[in-house]
């Protein structure tokens, strides 16, 4: 029984998470209309998969999947926090966040910028259990395996 419950918890917070990145706005804009349908599908797909990744990764406390949504020399500043340079500099935040109990972290009202036919830009309000914030500029860029990943990720913690 127990297993059964632990087993709908987790897809349940995958289904809300995956809503959540659907319900990205795509914001339109000349690089947008610049690409074929086809090349819009595969960069919006794919960030929205990766920005899915990174919030069931983060919410289900596993910092170090989180971490890997990153590209290696990333570069992340959070405010008041400060920036982190790449992985080594960027797991030990989010480990320290979730080991003090913070979770439950959704978007709301996320946009999408298409930059070029690699990178997307994603901005957004966020809330999780003990803060708030917004989310600035989530650079996400196309990787050879068609994945996407984050490059540049700037946000501020404004409120509890």
């Amino acid at each position: 029984m127990f297993k059964s419950l632990m087993t709908a918890t987790a897809l349940a917070l995958t289904l809300v998470s995956s809503t959540l990145a659907s319900e990205i706005k795509i914001v339109q804009n000349d690089a947008l209309n610049a690409l074929s349908p086809a090349a819009q599908d595969r960069l919006v797909s794919a960030v929205r998969a990766a920005s899915t990744r990174w919030i069931n990764a983060f919410n289900s406390g596993n910092a170090g999947m989180a971490t890997a949504q990153y590209e290696e020399n990333a570069v992340m500043t959070a405010t008041p926090f400060g920036t982190f340079n790449g992985h080594r500099e960027i797991e030990p935040f989010w480990q320290n966040l979730i080991e003090k109990g913070f979770d439950d972290v959704r978007y709301i009202d996320p946009t999408l910028t298409v930059i070029d036919k690699d990178t997307a830009i994603v901005a957004s309000n966020w809330k999780m259990n003990n803060a708030s914030g917004i989310i600035t500029n989530e650079t996400w860029v196309m990787q050879a395996d068609g994945t996407a990943k984050l490059r540049i990720d700037e946000f501020a913690v404004t409120g509890e």
